[in-house]
């Protein structure tokens, strides 16, 4: 072998092992994870207005991992796999955990609460990333409606319309016993509005003028429904 061929040779070996420790470097890189420990998520309700009575609420929230805007796992709620650790590769995530039910809820149907909460966090090799301390807040509005006491001595019948112009979204509700909260999202011109119609004793109907509740943030309002 000549002199120009060995050192030929050498060259090709040296470019053929840059090039596997640079595959092999690549393939670590792409294959490298850590784990993720999610404790457990606190529900919190800001409230105005404390319920007459309370319904059932599944405080399980649904968890989704994202990067940027796209959703790379879900855990439903109530998931099994949140109890232990999660395998992710390494990178920069974002926890958003959740009511499964976002949407706001039909036309004359009082809906539920809804929770929220979001947190960054990085995924190091071989390392566990511990994400505490979440506390999911209400995110949509709560209305409890109430009735001044002359209400229940003048009228025999009553029955009040909560909306959002928002949404386009109605709520009729009957009676004065109601002790369940309406649920709305937060409205983006920041009001809901009702009216109300009533019977008397004497079979005369009324009906209010519209009134407006001013709401700018997820929160529980009460509402005293009044003829002025």
């Amino acid at each position: 072998m000549t002199s120009n061929m060995k050192v030929l040779s050498a060259v090709l070996g040296c470019i053929s092992l840059l090039a596997l420790q640079a595959c092999s470097s690549t393939g670590e890189e792409l294959s490298a994870e850590g784990t993720l420990r999610v404790l457990p998520i606190e529900v919190k309700t800001e409230a105005d207005v404390e319920p007459l009575s309370t319904r059932a609420v599944d405080e399980a929230l649904q968890v989704d991992i994202m990067q940027g805007s796209t959703v790379i796992r879900t855990f439903d709620a109530g998931s099994s796999e949140l109890n232990g650790l999660i395998s992710l590769p390494v990178g920069n995530y974002t926890l958003y955990a959740h009511s499964p039910q976002m949407q706001e809820a039909a036309n004359d149907e009082q809906g539920s609460p809804t929770y929220t909460v979001s947190r960054d966090f990085k995924i190091v090799a071989d390392m566990t990333t511990t994400l505490g301390n979440l506390e999911a807040t209400q995110s949509n509005v709560g209305v409890l409606l109430q009735y001044q006491e002359q209400f229940m001595d003048l009228f025999t019948s009553l029955s009040c319309t909560l909306s959002s112009p928002s949404t386009g979204r109605s709520v009729t509700i009957s009676g004065t016993e109601n002790r369940d909260l309406t649920y709305f999202h937060v409205p983006a011109n920041g009001t809901l509005q009702y009216t109300f119609e009533a019977t008397n004793q004497d079979g005369e109907s009324f009906r209010s003028p519209v009134k407006t509740i001013s709401v700018t943030e997820a929160k529980n309002v009460y509402v005293l429904v009044n003829w002025d």
